[in-house]
Parts: structure tokens; C-alpha cells; sequence
């Protein structure tokens, strides 16, 4: 999983390397930005689960687990973690496959 300082994000997943899963997440994740360069790499997982969280202020949080559930818990609490206002959302959950 990818995120800038904003609220894009960008994710990959089932890549034959973790080199191919971080680019294509960066790639995604600057398309969106439009700004090469703007990213960078919050979470790597294999055969797991993991998950990205937002705040409405630019807070965000990412989770790993067992389950894309707990996961996605995991990145909420993370998030909350930096004060934000109102709770944070998980934005993807997504599992590598076992």
C-alpha cells in the first residue's frame, strides 16, 4: 500500500515479487496524485491481510492481519491513534492468498 500526504492511495496485490507489488501500488497511487515521485510505501504483507484508514484531516493508518476484519481494525485503531476529529475509515482491505 501506497499513500502520499493526501488522501490518495494506490494498493497491489498476488505480484511474483514484492518489488513488482510496490511499483504498481506506487504507480497507482501517483496516477491519482499526478505527481511523480509523491509516494511511498506504508505496508507490505504476505499471505496476510492487509489495510489502509483515513481521517478527514490527512491522518491515516495501515493494519495487518490474519483477516482483511482484523486488518482493516487494526489501520482504523492506527489511525485514531493521531487524534483525529471524528473516526477513521478503512478506504481497502485487501488479503494475499494463503
Amino acid at each position: 500500500m501506497a499513500t502520499p500526504s493526501s488522501s490518495a492511495y494506490g494498493f497491489s496485490f498476488n505480484h511474483r515479487s514484492r518489488d513488482a507489488a510496490e511499483r504498481a501500488a506506487l504507480a497507482q497511487c501517483e496516477r491519482t496524485t499526478g505527481r511523480p515521485g509523491s509516494c511511498a510505501v506504508r505496508a507490505y504483507f504476505d499471505r496476510a491481510c492487509g489495510a489502509l484508514a483515513a481521517g478527514n484531516y490527512g491522518e491515516w493508518g495501515t493494519g495487518l492481519g490474519a483477516t482483511a476484519d482484523a486488518a482493516g481494525k487494526a489501520a482504523a485503531s492506527q489511525c485514531d491513534s493521531h487524534l483525529p476529529t471524528q473516526p477513521c475509515k478503512t478506504m481497502v482491505r485487501v488479503c494475499s492468498p494463503q
